[in-house]
């Protein structure tokens, strides 16, 4: 576990959720503090790279991506469209962060994000990490396999990999050591860490 965790590649992982590493500090969180609020161009900008990726992963263009948020079908998108779609596609957006980012591309207060903002904000996007911390990377290597006939296992090695770079990032969050992390996720306190020890604390940690 310990040589695990301390091989992870956590910057990945918490640069998708607004967070740093800057100096050995976390810096757009409190430390410790899951309900840290984070600057609002912050927030505004993983919430944009959320949605851009959520777009390429369903293979959608940034103006059919418009349409399909556009929940009401009243050719906006406003706030209660925003929220439904990223509760539907569960895309783990804050309400603050809908609030604010539509408030940000909502330049003339019309009450809803203009279709050219949408467009210019999707276009800029940095979906990549994004798209990585949700294992689509792993997709990619299977894809990659299956055409060079390479053993699908690879996929696999890939998608462990993520696994454990999404549990170091939390532990970093969290401001735990590798060791203290293995006790933190051995829930029955068994002196182990389980499948089931590992399946709720990860629920938890959601």
């Amino acid at each position: 576990w310990v040589k695990v965790m301390l091989s992870a590649n956590t910057d990945e992982v918490l640069k998708t959720r607004g967070v740093s590493l800057t100096g050995g500090v976390l810096v757009g969180a409190s430390q410790g503090s899951h309900q840290a609020e984070l600057p609002a161009t912050v927030s505004v900008q993983s919430a944009i790279n959320t949605i851009a990726a959520a777009l390429v992963f369903n293979e959608l263009s940034h103006e059919d991506g418009y349409d399909a948020f556009d929940a009401d079908e009243d050719g906006k998108v406003s706030l209660s469209d925003l929220r439904a779609a990223a509760s539907q596609l569960e895309l783990d957006i804050s309400e603050w962060s809908c609030k604010t980012l539509v408030e940000s591309l909502d330049s003339e207060k019309m009450g809803f994000i203009p279709k050219e903002a949408w467009m210019e904000a999707m276009g800029a996007a940095n979906t990549e990490d994004i798209l990585k911390s949700r294992g689509i990377g792993a997709v990619a290597v299977a894809a990659e396999a299956a055409t060079s006939q390479k053993p699908a296992a690879t996929s696999d090695t890939a998608a462990i990999q993520l696994t454990i770079n999404a549990i170091g990032a939390a532990l970093v969050y969290n401001d735990l050591s590798a060791e203290d992390g293995y006790d933190a996720f051995d829930e029955d306190e068994d002196g182990k860490v389980s499948l089931s020890d590992l399946k709720a604390a990860i629920q938890t940690l959601q």
